[in-house]
């Protein structure tokens, strides 16, 4: 037999962004970065945001953070401008607002994209 937990449980998990646990089933948040905190220009690091929450994660016992990079959000803006100007191609939707994103297929994107997590994961690592 299987049983299934309340939606109300399991959406409350995991809260966006840091804060106090507001549910018993609340294990942490979800650190949402986006890719022009991290690298504001090209191949210059600031991990500083990400610091900031990983320090209040980790004073709160039990509390886990997942991160996640922001490459493209809708009418957003998370993609730092140089990924552009280096000459990824910027895909905009049919919104009247939209921001545009990196296309993804692209090989200079997968490049750039590459060293952003292989340098995060050295960050966290060491």
């Amino acid at each position: 037999m299987v049983v299934a937990q309340s939606l109300q449980g399991s959406e409350l998990c995991w809260e966006l962004g840091p804060g106090r646990l507001t549910s018993p089933y609340q294990r942490g948040w979800l650190n949402m970065i986006k890719w022009y905190d991290l690298e504001p220009e090209n191949g210059k690091f600031n991990f500083s945001a990400f610091d900031k929450n990983l320090s209040i994660a980790t004073t709160q016992k039990g509390y886990e953070m997942i991160v996640f990079v922001e490459i493209c959000k809708d009418n957003n803006y998370t993609t730092p401008m140089w990924l552009y100007e280096a000459g990824v191609p910027r895909v905009f939707f049919q919104e009247q607002n939209s921001a545009g994103c990196p296309y993804y297929l692209d090989e200079k994107f997968q490049f750039y994209y590459t060293r952003l997590i292989r340098t995060f994961a050295d960050y966290i690592t060491n």
